[in-house]
């Protein structure tokens, strides 16, 4: 079963201005998705990139209610599933660290679900 990966974001900005850095830092444009909530994605070097908020989480191990958005990283199928997790945690780490620099805000890369698997903090 594959493990999922998030970066939490804490920024009062809103979603436009976000939208428009975290397209700055991956390189590519983000498209607007509307579903049962509205999101904005990306796939890029073999995951898929998608900007979530709000943040639709009850405060539990993480008080969620702190972040603002959700940048969640799911592996899209391209290259060996053998990769896909040690990958989504790498990219995860460094992509949350990117925020964290670019809007000089506070970010929380995390491993897993429900339980607090593996988080790294990226204070301001």
């Amino acid at each position: 079963m594959s493990t999922s990966y998030s970066i939490y974001v804490r920024i009062d900005q809103p979603h436009e201005l976000v939208v428009r850095g975290l397209q700055e830092i991956v390189g590519r444009p983000l498209i607007e998705v509307v579903n049962r909530r509205t999101y904005f994605t990306a796939k890029v070097l073999g995951v898929e990139i998608s900007l979530v908020y709000p943040i639709p989480y009850q405060d539990d191990v993480i008080a969620y209610s702190k972040y603002s958005y959700e940048i969640m990283i799911e592996y899209d199928g391209s290259f060996d599933s053998t990769y896909s997790n040690s990958y989504r945690k790498i990219i995860s780490i460094v992509l949350a660290e990117m925020v964290s620099r670019h809007f000089n805000c506070e970010c929380l890369a995390v491993e897993g679900s429900g339980d607090l698997v593996n988080a790294h903090f990226f204070p301001i």
